[in-house]
């Protein structure tokens, strides 16, 4: 009987399933946010339009991505908050949606 001990990490991503996560039409990218914008700010913000999966952002930063885990809902995120001009912290950052391509070269680039 051969005996294998388990194994605890994740598998790697593979380039299907990660291509399937960016082609989703997910991912908003935000820039010129306050660097004293925190996370739950982003959160609460972008939940109004649908449910997030990720608040991908560090404090102090500027820049970041927020991923939906729907499409709609980045839609209807990035409608509202491109025309509205929603304020977060003393900034109006300013948002749009990553291409196909920018998706899958983030998603790789995250799921490292």
């Amino acid at each position: 009987m051969d005996f294998r001990p388990p194994t605890f990490a994740a598998p790697p991503a593979s380039a299907a399933k990660v291509a399937g996560l960016a082609k989703a039409k997910t991912i908003l990218r935000f820039e010129s946010a306050s660097a004293s914008t925190d996370r739950n700010d982003l959160k609460q913000l972008c939940s109004q339009y649908g449910e997030v999966a990720f608040v991908d952002f560090r404090f102090g930063e500027t820049t970041g991505y927020i991923r939906f885990r729907n499409p709609d809902g980045a839609s209807a995120a990035l409608s509202a908050l491109s025309s509205d001009g929603h304020e977060i912290a003393g900034a109006t950052p300013s948002w749009s949606a990553l291409s196909d391509e920018q998706a899958e070269q983030y998603m790789k680039a995250a799921t490292k």
